[in-house]
């Protein structure tokens, strides 16, 4: 079902949910992550998938509407208090 939720061939399929999430490399709880600005509704054409994440990764990339420059500026205020080098 979530196949062709997403729109994906069964090799692509594949590939994408046995890839541990592309950002922290977790491998339980994984989405398929897909750009909503492509596809908004419950289905993907396939072509706007992106990889596999986490929820943690699908959530926090969600949670900055997938926005560069606030995900640089989360990145710089850990910066600032230390949390990143």
């Amino acid at each position: 079902v979530r196949r062709l939720t997403y729109g994906l061939g069964e090799d692509r399929f594949i590939q994408i949910v046995t890839t541990p999430c592309e950002i922290c490399g977790e491998s339980e709880n994984l989405h398929i992550d897909h750009d909503h600005a492509c596809c908004p509704g419950e289905k993907s054409c396939g072509k706007c998938v992106r990889g596999s994440l986490c929820s943690s990764c699908n959530l926090g990339l969600g949670a900055f509407r997938d926005n560069p420059a606030k995900l640089r500026s989360a990145v710089e205020y850990l910066r600032k208090n230390g949390i990143v080098e």
